[in-house]
């Protein structure tokens, strides 16, 4: 019973990310870019860390490879064939190129996004390896140090490798919080709208204390503020997150959060089609967007059923 609530809760959390990752790409203005991208590409990596699971290197490799790699070269082959068709003049040498190196700062057309899955893969790995070589006690502090490097050095680095090791606190951090939250798991659900309502009123007004941040290139402003800021608003949104899975809209984030994969390779190529088509009016375009998106994986799978059937 607890895996169940567990699993819906977190699909909860990464609907809210997902959420706020349409919105900005759809556009709601200067002050609301800034206020999700303080945290809304972090928590991912937050979550992830809460999740992770490292006692064996082959199946971590073969499951996230499998889960992330192979949905990033296929939508990315699918987005290639998209941009062909629909952007006039199209460079696909240079599309292959950006595809194969340095996909974050030179971001792919249309669906840029993908960064993300090459992202969080490189996370996932070097976060074992710095586990299994140093373990807990000291992870932090090579965590740290490979910020560090990289942040004076200004070493760019491909597939956003360099991104992967920006995030190794906040993975971290979400791999120690899961402690802390099984510690908390029999406290009453007060806790949890306190908690997590507090921290997002808290922060929310805090984050615009620092520049603009952007994750996939690599800008942080403060970067000491951007990890409080990240970390907290990551640790108010689980909580909040825990307190409304028994309401009933939560299903529609619970939604988005399990099929996030789709979301987020596919959005921005809708969001393009219908600016294309002169839609106009955000909130329009951020429903239609929505509403594309659930017909799209519901037919994939009705047609995954249908394979399986036969």
């Amino acid at each position: 019973m607890e895996k169940t609530e567990r699993i819906r809760y977190i699909d909860i959390y990464k609907g809210f990310g997902i959420l706020l990752m349409i919105m900005g790409h759809v556009k709601f203005g200067q002050r609301f870019d800034l206020y999700i991208h303080a945290f809304h590409m972090p928590m991912f990596f937050f979550i992830s860390g809460f999740l992770f699971q490292y006692k064996d290197f082959k199946k971590l490799i073969s499951r996230k490879f499998i889960s992330l790699i192979v949905p990033y070269f296929i939508f990315g082959i699918f987005n290639l064939i998209m941009c062909i068709l629909l952007i006039p003049n199209f460079k696909i040498i240079r599309y292959l190129e950006k595809m194969f190196m340095f996909n974050n700062y030179q971001c792919l057309d249309i669906t840029g996004a993908l960064w993300f899955l090459t992202c969080l893969f490189f996370a996932n790995i070097i976060f074992f390896l710095i586990i299994k070589c140093f373990g807990d006690k000291w992870s932090l502090l090579i965590c740290i140090l490979s910020v560090g490097f990289i942040y004076f050095t200004k070493i760019k680095l491909p597939l956003s490798i360099d991104s992967a090791i920006y995030m190794l606190p906040v993975f971290y951090t979400g791999y120690q919080f899961k402690t802390i939250s099984d510690k908390l798991a029999n406290v009453k659900n007060k806790i949890d709208v306190v908690l997590g309502t507090f921290i997002l009123v808290i922060f929310s007004f805090i984050l615009f204390k620092n520049g603009y941040v952007n994750v996939r290139t690599n800008e942080y402003s403060n970067i000491l503020m951007f990890y409080i800021n990240a970390i907290c608003m990551s640790i108010g949104i689980y909580y909040f997150s825990k307190f409304i899975k028994n309401i009933k809209i939560s299903s529609v984030l619970e939604y988005c959060g399990k099929y996030s994969l789709y979301f987020l390779c596919l959005n921005q190529l809708i969001i393009f089609i219908l600016k294309k088509i002169n839609m106009v009016g955000n909130i329009s375009i951020l429903i239609a967007t929505i509403f594309i998106l659930v017909l799209i994986n519901e037919l994939v799978k009705y047609i995954k059923k249908l394979t399986y059937t036969y």
